[in-house]
């Protein structure tokens, strides 16, 4: 890892521990050769993590909303400071920057950023390490939850594993050197089977089907075709193994370019019934989630009168 983000709050805290513990990260930082990458403040725990990586000789990069820039509130010492135009701008460049994610203590603005780049991960949208230094116990409650919300299946075993968590900064930094993101994908339709192909495991692994879910199911024909021209075919399209193929373009909105044609299954018949065609043909699994639903749904699409094989 080149650089890591620092997450935590723009205050002390009640207990000096925190901010001991905020300046052991940042020294520790720079003995590493690892760049600090944080929110650019001067004060809390985010001043004191920047200026304890500044005395080390590290590089530090703040990134700053112009709006608390203005408040005098940037450091202006540090390596480089971005001054970006909103909160969004700058969270987007402190990941863009970063290897991987720390989390010190803080308030909702910390937990804010830890959990959008935790969500992230889950998603697959980035495979960088993201962990938890648990000074003193501050987030034992947290953790609690977190476990609570997997018990009741909000979360899977593999995500919650996938938070790295520790109380000793060195140990932290050394499993995130070591980090290999999860390989099970959010929305998993089946467990994988010993004989099934690896292009088959799972749904919305892929880049296509990423797009798909972040584009609220309205993935278009056109950029669906520029990924799998890459060879970035999702499992479901690129296999006969019983999984959705055309069903699942379907349920996404009938608009993917990766349905049974992509292994001369026919065409998407969810497609053509928005397009006000007849006789559209899509092979649907004989099994599997929300078949049953789904056939009724693309029947009573208009212009649609056979479909599914029954």
């Amino acid at each position: 890892m080149k650089r890591v983000c620092v997450y935590c709050g723009s205050s002390p805290g009640a207990d000096p521990i925190h901010r001991e513990a905020a300046e052991s990260l940042g020294a520790l930082l720079a003995v590493r050769g690892i760049g600090l990458v944080y929110g650019g403040g001067n004060i809390g725990l985010m001043g004191a993590v920047a200026d304890a990586a500044l005395r080390g000789g590290g590089e530090v990069i703040g990134v700053i909303p112009s709006a608390l820039m203005d408040k005098e509130l940037g450091h202006a010492g540090v390596t480089k400071l971005h001054v970006v135009a909103s909160m969004h701008e700058r969270k987007q460049l402190m990941a863009d920057l970063s290897d991987g994610f720390i989390t010190l203590s803080g308030g909702i603005g910390t937990l804010e950023e830890l959990f959008e780049t935790f969500t992230w991960l889950q998603l697959g949208f980035h495979d960088k390490p993201v962990g938890l230094l648990n000074v003193a116990g501050f987030y034992d409650h947290l953790l609690t939850f977190l476990r609570h919300a997997t018990a009741e299946k909000f979360m899977r075993d593999a995500h919650l594993e996938s938070l790295l968590v520790e109380t000793d900064a060195d140990a932290l930094l050394s499993r995130m050197a070591h980090f290999h993101a999860p390989s099970l994908a959010k929305w998993e339709a089946h467990p994988p089977s010993a004989d099934e192909p690896a292009e088959c495991r799972g749904l919305l692994r892929s880049p296509a089907h990423i797009f798909a879910a972040r584009d609220g199911g309205k993935i278009h024909a056109r950029r669906a075709s520029r990924i799998a021209a890459r060879g970035d075919r999702c499992g479901c399209a690129a296999c006969a193994h019983g999984t959705f193929s055309c069903a699942f373009a379907g349920e996404m909105g009938g608009a993917s370019a990766i349905g049974g044609r992509a292994v001369g299954e026919g065409t998407d018949c969810a497609t053509r019934a928005r397009r006000g065609r007849t006789g559209s043909r899509a092979r649907v699994p004989s099994s599997g989630p929300s078949r049953r639903g789904l056939c009724t749904r693309i029947r009573s699409s208009p212009g649609c009168s056979t479909c599914c094989r029954g």
